[in-house]
């Protein structure tokens, strides 16, 4: 059976250690004992070099709107990046999918740069770690440690944009991830992607994120359209645990939505 790569949150912790020790300049470019610090796991075949490829593509992407948009936040580049970034991990085996110490290695290795340029305060939730410190313990185990607990994955800088991706998709569109461009970029798009959607579990049922996403767009300006997202979300958490929604079509969930 074919084996793909692992980082556990303890290693996760090391290796961000090493990160923070360097100049920020060189810490893209650092290189990481991988014997060490990343082990193997069996299972879904992992081609490393052509999925390096596609990350490479993808910062390039990243640099080049970054460059043409000056105006435009690290949060919303986050949101143009997902539709690509959710393209590439997607074709993936389910089982390195599934698997939370490899989105660990996705964040430490080949989305390096992404995890730099969005998160640059490596804080252990952007990619998967411990919050605490751990005393002692070896061989990629969390054994022999004090006051440390897991972050939660949805935090995780590379599973949320995944998701946020996922969520934003719509094959009924000629561009299946149009809606990246629904908020503008002064607008509240952290609260709506990450906090209303990802966060809360929305953008998981059926078409409701698409609705969501689309109610908020309507509005303006900048303040309406948080105040609103707030409400619209909160009531539709509240919603989907009496209504199955998961079912509902697109004129459904779009006409539930205008009713919230």
């Amino acid at each position: 059976m074919s084996k793909y790569p692992i980082v556990t949150r303890l290693n996760a912790e090391r290796i961000a250690d090493l990160l923070r020790a360097v100049p920020v300049e060189d810490r893209r470019r650092l290189q990481v004992p991988d014997r060490e610090l990343v082990q193997e796991r069996r299972g879904g075949t992992f081609d490393s070099q052509a999925f390096d490829n596609e990350c490479a593509a993808l910062e390039v992407a990243w640099k080049d709107m970054a460059g043409k948009h000056p105006d435009w936040t690290v949060e919303f580049l986050e949101i143009q990046i997902a539709g690509p970034l959710f393209g590439a991990v997607n074709k993936l085996p389910i089982d390195l999918r599934e698997d939370e110490d490899f989105w660990r290695y996705l964040a430490l290795f080949p989305f390096r740069w992404y995890l730099l340029a969005r998160e640059p305060e490596l804080q252990p939730q952007d990619y998967g770690g411990l919050h605490g410190r751990a005393t002692s313990g070896g061989g990629g185990t969390e054994d022999g440690s004090e006051s440390v607990s897991n972050t939660a994955m949805q935090y995780q800088l590379i599973y949320r944009t995944y998701l946020i991706g996922k969520a934003m998709r719509d094959e009924s569109q000629a561009d299946a991830f149009a809606r990246r461009d629904s908020i503008s970029p002064g607008g509240p798009v952290t609260d709506v992607w990450q906090s209303h959607i990802v966060r809360v579990r929305i953008g998981r049922i059926g078409q409701v994120a698409h609705a969501l996403v689309d109610r908020v767009a309507s509005r303006s300006p900048t303040e309406e359209q948080l105040s609103f997202a707030r409400k619209l979300a909160k009531a539709l958490t509240r919603l989907k645990n009496n209504i199955s929604l998961d079912i509902k079509d697109k004129r459904e969930t779009d006409q539930i939505v205008a009713q919230q």
